[in-house]
């Protein structure tokens, strides 16, 4: 499942000269923060894109080797503005990967219609590390592992977290599919799912899910 957009061109203006960081886990992921939060600034602001130098090199090296998505969060009002991704990499490299569905998320997620003016944006990361089939839905943790639901050729999935509960969780892929999910015939697969990002700390006090 995946999305693709055409004709868009990002002007870049490189910021910092420093070296290449190391490749730790903890540099991974704020140079992948940092790469999705500076995209979503630039084009809400209509700017070109002021670049971690460092990031992108770093990124840059990295094969990108599992499907990942982009949720964009309102600060302030903890709302879903957009979120997209793939179960799979589509991009060959993590700086590709993540401005690809940063981008998506933000410009072709129509889930919100009108956007709150000058609203700050966060970002959750996912890493997609694989998915599993369980014959019972209600086996799955919502808050621990994401859904996924397939039926009459078509999938669609709530990530971790996105609802505290499973029945939520079914209720938002139900109206994704526009037919129940848990009608005859579909097929359910737990998604294990490495997430981060500055936007999971606007719902540590809250017990609604991020989903929208």
């Amino acid at each position: 499942m995946l999305w693709r957009h055409k004709g868009l061109i990002l002007v870049l203006c490189l910021a910092g000269t420093g070296g290449i960081a190391a490749e730790t886990p903890e540099n991974m992921r704020a140079a992948l923060e940092s790469v999705s939060e500076r995209v979503v600034a630039a084009m809400l602001a209509g700017d070109p894109i002021i670049e971690d130098a460092p990031a992108r090199a770093l990124l840059k090296t990295q094969p990108s080797r599992k499907g990942m998505f982009v949720s964009i969060f309102d600060k302030k009002t903890r709302r879903l503005r957009g979120c997209m991704g793939s179960l799979v990499a589509q991009r060959a490299n993590l700086y590709d990967e993540v401005t690809h569905w940063t981008t998506m998320a933000l410009m072709h997620d129509t889930r919100t219609a009108r956007p709150r003016k000058n609203a700050e944006y966060l970002v959750i990361i996912s890493f997609v590390d694989h998915i599993e089939p369980v014959v019972n839905v209600y086996e799955i943790n919502a808050i621990q592992h994401g859904i996924l639901v397939r039926q009459r050729g078509r999938e669609e999935l709530v990530l971790p977290g996105e609802a505290f509960t499973t029945a939520y969780a079914l209720k938002m892929i139900s109206q994704k599919l526009q037919n129940s999910a848990e009608a005859e015939g579909s097929e359910y697969f737990r998604i294990h799912a490495e997430r981060f990002g500055k936007a999971i700390a606007l719902f540590k006090k809250f017990d609604g899910g991020y989903g929208g």
